[in-house]
């Protein structure tokens, strides 16, 4: 019957479910990984993430804690994908990657939420599954009881005719209180039986209507998978936007030099200190000395909509215009 499902049934749903039982890896580092431990030998552990598998050296872990919750969906904490990585910053090269990127990341939330209102049916689905088969595992412990009952009271039904057949081939007779001892026992083993045939019926109800849950449960599972497909896919685009934004920003700050910057540069990237920052115009003193008490030169760098606090170190990167510097990004 279906109860052989049952195993990978359990594991599927354990895998899906939203309330799904995770492992989480604290590195030396202070980095948090959150997973499933898949395999562990006296050096490494095998570490499962969405992306695949991990090798992790035991070295390099500060601590393992097994078995955590994790809230399917929950907001990624990879600060790669914060909001403020994909607003324009008026880059014409930039800008469009940033775009595809949040548009990318748009596509993972809706897929998440999907994955997560799925989750949640099938999670629904998952308790009836298993309140079902408990109910079926304690009608098969009342048949077995019954079957023991009945198994001692046979046994018991036997030791009386034996003490009744003793007893009349030595007196020629049958003793009223060990023929009255057999039709007691006889009694009691019928008894037992009409039990135990109520037993069966009902664990074999039981079954059946487990049977119709796992159909169920069965059929819920499988609407995860078009929405685990659509969710990797989702990821799979994001990381791709992400490569290419990542991409084009390394390029760009690779070909940005650092101030004083030639006066044909088109980018530089400024380290400098704020003089004021008002009216959508960024005063900053700078200098080609790291030291910040070398500063001495002030540049005034066009930034509509940006605010810093006087004093503020800040790492900019900035474009000329026919007007001047204008601000693309800062940290």
């Amino acid at each position: 019957m279906r109860l052989r499902h049952c195993a990978s049934l359990l594991l599927l749903a354990a895998l899906l479910a939203p309330h799904a039982s995770a492992d989480t890896v604290v590195m030396k580092d202070g980095r948090r990984l959150e997973g499933t431990i898949v395999e562990e030998d006296a050096d490494t552990y095998s570490f499962k993430i969405r992306s695949g598998v991990v090798k992790l050296k035991k070295e390099e872990v500060e601590s393992v804690i097994r078995g955590g919750p994790v809230e399917t969906p929950k907001e990624e904490s990879d600060a790669s994908l914060r909001r403020d990585r994909v607003a324009a910053i008026g880059n014409s090269k930039i800008d469009p990657l940033r775009a595809e990127a949040g548009k990318a990341l748009d596509g993972v939330t809706e897929k998440r939420k999907a994955l997560a209102a799925a989750a949640r049916k099938i999670d629904s689905q998952t308790r009836a599954y298993e309140s079902q088969l408990r109910k079926v595992q304690a009608s098969e412990t009342e048949l077995r009881k019954a079957k023991e009952r009945l198994t001692d009271a046979e046994a018991k039904l036997k030791s009386a005719e034996d003490r009744l057949k003793t007893a009349k081939d030595q007196t020629g007779r049958e003793p009223g209180p060990l023929k009255q001892e057999v039709q007691d026992a006889a009694a009691k083993v019928e008894s037992i039986k009409a039990t135990s045939a109520i037993a069966l019926r009902a664990m074999e109800g039981e079954k059946k209507k487990l049977d119709d849950e796992t159909d169920r449960f069965q059929m819920a599972s499988e609407t995860l998978r078009p929405a685990v497909a659509a969710l990797s896919a989702a990821y799979e685009s994001l990381d791709a936007a992400w490569a290419a934004l990542a991409g084009e920003e390394k390029r760009q700050a690779a070909e940005a030099p650092w101030w004083p910057a030639p006066a044909e540069a088109v980018r530089v990237r400024l380290e400098g200190r704020v003089v004021s920052c008002e009216k959508g115009s960024l005063v900053m003193k700078v200098g080609a000395d790291s030291d910040p008490g070398q500063w001495s030169e002030e540049v005034t760098v066009s930034a509509p909509g940006f605010d810093a606090p006087k004093g503020k170190t800040l790492l900019i990167t900035a474009r000329r215009d026919t007007a001047g510097w204008i601000l693309e990004e800062a940290r």
